[in-house]
């Protein structure tokens, strides 16, 4: 009897999980798709579709074409995301799906007020651009559900995915022909994966594992090739590897053999593997070594030209730490002094956000799996926050997006127990157990 009763439970843990997941792409869908020919318009969209040209230049072998190079933005950008937008563009448009942005000289559509300076060829074109974004915002939230499910459980997954959903900076770029939702969708992609490690005994972290090590190159290459900024899922598996191996490495007498082939053995496996993606995935590199110099030396005149948005260090911080940022980050302003204020209520959700980081440090107590998941979240939490001080020179707000999902999950452990909290009162359904790992399963 005790057997059938499991059974069940089982069961109708699995139907309930499906339930959820089919509820969050439905209500996804409605919110996201009406977005898609409303968003406004964003001035470089319209350079992303130009340069997404370069997947007809791919397709014909014009490696050396001056597609690939014609303006200083095109050479910056790193070309995976350009593909998947030219081979959603082509298909359908062909090649007045760009002269009707006067691609190459789209210039002047940088300065445009809005979706109704443009015209209908060029607002069906930017709204079929916009898709493949959309949709890779869609998946990322179910990403997010089961990396919140697999760290704590159902209910923080979901709550998590619905915080996203709902996050502003996040249905901005999701209804964008940029690239921003699908590095998200990468960079989501790789903490799944980090977290199903956590729940093997011999993993990535802790043993030389050559092929692991190789496809994590690969995910970590197709990150970077979509933008440069996606090398902080490699930051994260850096410092990860580093933690799971602390104890050895404070021993008095090293083991170096061992930390030869689980540290540095797996460094230079995925290391390696990362190079050769983004190499193989960007052609303008082909051409010779010194191609791959003048790229850095763009860098630095793109970043002289972009000073009047650029931020020191000191000013990031500034920005980023008072408390109510860690929830309000994504009202980051894109112009000095233009701040965009999108939530009514910053104190309440610092408040919340505090909790679930209270709640997380109390998890740290409990027994191994729960803490093992608590730290990786908070891990996470860490590096790209800290990352961010350090590395986002500029004050572009989409490029806080990565951080969304981390603080949202916070955010909804601290919901999560405030709820049970109150449910211990009325014996509410989902709030009766406390949050335990899924690590193991």
């Amino acid at each position: 009897m005790k057997d059938f009763r499991l059974k069940n439970q089982v069961t109708a843990n699995k139907y309930a999980q499906y339930f959820l997941l089919i509820f969050l792409f439905i209500v996804s869908l409605t919110v996201l798709e009406p977005k898609r020919t409303t968003n406004l318009y964003y001035f470089d969209e319209v350079s992303w579709i130009c340069n997404s040209r370069v997947w007809g230049e791919l397709t014909q072998s014009r490696w050396n074409s001056g597609v690939w190079t014609e303006d200083t933005v095109q050479r910056l950008n790193p070309q995976f995301a350009k593909y998947l937008l030219g081979i959603w563009i082509y298909p359908k448009y062909g090649s007045a799906g760009f002269t009707a942005f006067g691609c190459p000289g789209w210039g002047g559509l940088m300065f445009i007020s809005g979706l109704e300076a443009l015209n209908q060829t060029q607002k069906d074109i930017l709204f079929w651009a916009r898709m493949p974004a959309m949709w890779a915002g869609i998946s990322s939230l179910i990403l997010i559900y089961f990396i919140g499910r697999r760290l704590f459980n159902s209910t923080i997954g979901f709550f998590t995915a619905l915080l996203t959903l709902f996050n502003p900076l996040f249905q901005q770029s999701t209804n964008r022909a940029m690239p921003d939702s699908l590095l998200l969708l990468l960079m989501l992609f790789c903490v799944l994966l980090m977290t199903q490690q956590l729940s093997r005994e011999q993993n990535i972290f802790t043993t030389f594992q050559p092929l692991t090590a190789g496809l994590w190159g690969v995910l970590f290459g197709m990150a970077i090739s979509t933008k440069t900024y996606g090398i902080l899922t490699f930051f994260l598996f850096l410092v990860l590897s580093v933690l799971f191996n602390l104890k050895l490495l404070l021993k008095p007498k090293w083991k170096y053999k061992a930390i030869y082939t689980r540290i540095v053995g797996n460094f230079l496996a995925t290391t390696g593997v990362m190079v050769g993606i983004v190499y193989a995935l960007n052609p303008v590199f082909w051409a010779s070594f010194s191609a791959f110099t003048h790229w850095f030396s763009d860098w630095q005149l793109f970043q002289v030209g972009l000073q009047k948005y650029s931020i020191s260090i000191n000013q990031n911080i500034a920005l980023l730490t008072p408390v109510e940022r860690f929830i309000d980050i994504w009202n980051a302003f894109i112009l000095p002094g233009q701040w965009n204020t999108i939530l009514l209520l910053p104190l309440i959700s610092a408040i919340v956000f505090l909790i679930g980081l209270f709640c997380l440090c109390l998890f740290m107590a409990q027994e191994k799996r729960s803490k093992q998941s608590t730290s990786f979240l908070l891990v996470w939490f860490g590096v790209l926050f800290s990352s961010f001080l350090l590395y986002i020179p500029f004050k572009f707000e989409r490029y806080y997006l990565p951080l969304v999902p981390v603080i949202t999950m916070i955010t909804a452990v601290g919901i999560y127990k405030i709820g049970q909290s109150c449910a211990k009162q009325l014996q509410f359904f989902p709030f009766a157990k406390t949050p335990k790992s899924r690590s193991h399963k």
